[in-house]
């Protein structure tokens, strides 16, 4: 088996010249292996630490909140808001499987630049079904996170017996789209 490696001037091109960077697997997360860099030996130190090939690394941005777009076929089917995250790595993680927790956002409620943002994002790369990742700094500025291809709402589904008959419908709806095709 051959770990992969990374290059000095990849993690250089990957962090830029930000102060602070934060770095990520782009496959398979859950958090897991998110860290926040400050210098190229950090990022090496940090990527050097497992069998991952591939990774993705953003300016540090402070995190005041987060809120998750579930889109099915160019609609927001849901949303919700995660609050208290777990601090990991001296960040703030909202990942509702690290112990985060999330409240029900009606659709109808979310400013309708960020439900465009979040379209536009999953037209962007193409999908029909994801999770777009909202994430707002102090001044309120949003930015995509990230999106998901891959998504569990078993979190979201045991806040509340709403919550989960939204997510059970979300899955039936999910279920007859595949059957249409």
């Amino acid at each position: 088996v051959v770990k992969p490696t990374i290059s000095t001037e990849h993690i250089q091109e990957l962090i830029g010249n930000h102060k602070s960077s934060v770095i990520k697997p782009t496959c398979g997360s859950r958090g897991k292996l998110v860290a926040r860099v400050n210098t190229v030996d950090d990022a090496l130190s940090h990527t050097g630490n497992g069998d991952v090939s591939s990774w993705a690394a953003s300016p540090y941005v402070n995190i005041i909140r987060e809120i998750r777009l579930i889109v099915l076929n160019n609609t927001i089917y849901l949303a919700y808001e995660k609050y208290h995250p777990q601090i990991i790595n001296n960040l703030k993680m909202y990942n509702l499987c690290l112990g985060a927790s999330a409240r029900q956002q009606e659709v109808s409620n979310i400013d309708p630049d960020i439900k465009a943002l979040a379209l536009r994002s999953m037209k962007a790369i193409g999908l029909k079904m994801g999770a777009v990742d909202i994430v707002f700094d102090e001044q309120n500025n949003a930015y995509v996170l990230e999106i998901n291809n891959g998504f569990s709402l078993e979190h979201y589904a045991l806040i509340s017996d709403t919550t989960r008959t939204t997510v059970v419908n979300f899955y039936l709806d999910v279920l007859r789209e595949i059957l249409r095709d």
